[in-house]
């Protein structure tokens, strides 16, 4: 895929630098800079390479291709050499698809700079394992090689053993001076936060020095380094804790300037023309939930995932059977509980399942449309059912994976079933799918794979699929239309989808229900409708603001179409086929949105 071709960007900028290029009349080229840019491997004012081993360079080698040439020749000559040869200067695929980075890292701040409380915050909690036998893990360094992997997942790197070792020489050299003072002036209390078993658990303005890599018998320990993020996690054998020490540099702070929003535009091919994308770029990672994950790991029994511990998930949709009498809507109903029987006895070995699963059908009593005051209470309880299953077998590490279903199972809408997980590989997660898969199969249920866009409150999830939006300011065409996507179009409830108001630019004349504490970031979310085609083929979310205007946002279920030609022939008939619609209800000016 060829970047140039689906981005459009308002101003465009080729890394590193800006070149005018001028052909003389003696035969050769002349090549100049028109103005300076940000470029990772140049000196302010010089061409040549940096080759310092800091974080800042090591994280953007990955985008430079050196060919035959070497690194230290001029980046302004492999550029040259990239736009004419294509041999070297930038890599646009890793600039889409970026590397891995390496497991270790050998750049490391200095005790000193780890001391001083004006550039780094320290925290600290402990793992503490009471009852060894009744977890899932054969020993300490597992659960602590665990623990690590899930750090190595959230981009840490390992700090190797010999830079903690060139800071533990001096470290030594304290300790010892320190004795010889208790000795020549009798016993001396030190503050509680130069013990490494009994930091505070808040941050302190006095700063430990990070201690030495200890290796006494039964003790272990490692350090990871995201550059403004550190972590040392190391086991003492006599309190059965693993301590977790985090170090956060002070800058590493996410205010206005460190968050840049960048706007362009992206071919969408359902409409044939560009559309505007929003895309906002964080200088730092939002705080990580590492003391929830931790205890996860170690094998606390309510082992719920939560978005904030970025769990990896697959996700399904159940779409309902076309039926227009009762026998075959019962018939739909008893393929269900055949699947749900399967999966309570054999899988999810709960009896509980089949009874937590609540079935609704035409002949139930209905709540009365517009009227939220009257809906069953079930809907103001969480929507879903969660089940955890034990993946390993054996002498197998300790694996699992959350199984998260609707509540309520309601014959006139879709059902929802995804799998979440954190400690489990991808050879499990794929037979635990594919399962899935062969079981409603076999009894006869429709299940498609939908996208994490299907339930994410960001418009603009992926950066390089630009989803078609039409904004509709007129209550009565807007209702007409939300009804024309159930009635005319086979369209399926979905059910209520959580929207962010902070993420739909460019409607600032709608006026969305959020709370009135809509400057708290947590109250910017409201919920919106959502409805699927019955080919499974394309998602439409209805948003609509207080004053009954309308934004309706499409998207094409590209998990499901994956390549498939008549698939995507379906999905672009049924988005073609509303779009007329929508032009002959509003006008052909709201499409070019």
């Amino acid at each position: 895929m060829e970047l140039s071709s689906h981005i459009k960007p308002y101003s465009l900028c080729l890394p590193p630098v800006i070149l005018q290029i001028t052909y003389l009349s003696s035969g050769h080229w002349l090549f100049y800079k028109q103005h300076q840019e940000f470029t990772p491997f140049l000196s302010s004012l010089s061409l040549s390479c940096t080759l310092s081993p800091t974080t800042d360079t090591l994280s953007w080698q990955a985008i430079i291709v050196y060919g035959h040439q070497s690194f230290r020749r001029s980046v302004f000559l492999n550029c040259c050499f990239y736009y004419f040869a294509g041999h070297a200067g930038p890599n646009w695929k890793s600039l889409c698809q970026p590397a891995i980075l390496p497991a270790t890292i050998d750049y490391f701040p200095s005790k000193e700079e780890l001391s001083d409380p004006t550039k780094y915050q320290f925290s600290h909690y402990e793992v503490t394992l009471d009852a060894m036998d009744r977890t899932y893990y054969k020993s300490h360094s597992e659960l602590l090689r665990e623990m690590v992997t899930q750090r190595l997942i959230q981009d840490f790197q390992i700090v190797p053993q010999f830079l903690l070792m060139s800071q533990s020489t001096n470290y030594g050299e304290m300790e010892r001076k320190t004795a010889q003072i208790k000795a020549q002036r009798g016993p001396m209390a030190l503050p509680e936060n130069m013990s490494i078993l009994k930091r505070p658990q808040s941050y302190g303005l006095a700063q430990p020095k990070m201690p030495p890599p200890n290796y006494t018998s039964g003790s272990m320990q490692c350090t990871l380094s995201m550059g403004h993020r550190i972590h040392s996690l190391s086991y003492n054998p006599t309190s059965d804790a693993i301590e977790v020490v985090q170090y956060v540099a002070r800058f590493a702070q996410n205010v206005s300037t460190n968050i840049v929003p960048y706007k362009y535009l992206l071919w969408c091919p359902a409409k044939k023309c560009y559309t505007k994308v929003v895309q906002k770029f964080s200088k730092y990672s939002e705080e990580y939930m590492w003391n929830r994950v931790d205890n996860l790991i170690c094998g606390d029994q309510d082992k719920k995932l939560t978005e904030g511990t970025r769990f990896r998930r697959i996700m399904f949709r159940i779409i309902p059977d076309q039926f227009t009498d009762i026998v075959s809507e019962q018939e739909y109903v008893k393929k269900f509980q055949g699947l749900l029987d399967y999966l309570s006895k054999k899988l999810l070995k709960e009896p509980a399942v089949e009874r937590d699963i609540k079935i609704v059908t035409t002949s139930d009593p209905q709540p009365v449309e517009g009227n939220n005051s009257k809906r069953p209470r079930w809907r103001r309880a969480d929507p879903f059912k969660y089940f955890t299953i034990k993946l390993n077998k054996g002498s197998e590490h300790y694996q699992w994976i959350e199984w998260v279903m609707d509540a309520v199972f309601d014959t006139q809408k879709t059902y929802k079933i995804m799998l979440h997980w954190l400690v489990a590989n991808a050879v499990k997660v794929e037979a635990q799918v594919n399962l899935l898969q062969r079981r409603c199969s076999q009894f006869g249920l429709r299940l498609v794979g939908f996208p994490q866009d299907s339930i994410s409150a960001n418009v603009y999830l992926h950066p390089f699929i630009a989803p078609i939006i039409m904004p509709v300011r007129n209550k009565d065409n807007a209702s007409v239309l939300e009804r024309a996507l159930v009635e005319q179009f086979g369209f399926i409830d979905d059910d209520n989808v959580m929207m962010d108001a902070k993420e739909l630019d460019g409607f600032g004349d709608y006026t969305f229900p959020v709370s009135k504490f809509r400057r708290i970031r947590k109250f910017s979310l409201f919920p919106t409708k959502q409805v699927v085609h019955n080919t499974g083929t394309v998602f439409v979310r209805v948003i609509r603001d207080e004053k009954g205007w309308g934004i309706f946002i499409l998207h094409e279920n590209r998990r499901y179409i994956c390549g498939d030609n008549a698939l995507l022939r379906k999905a672009r008939d049924a988005i073609s086929a509303f779009q007329d619609y929508f032009s002959s209800v509003v006008g052909n000016s709201v499409l070019n949105f």
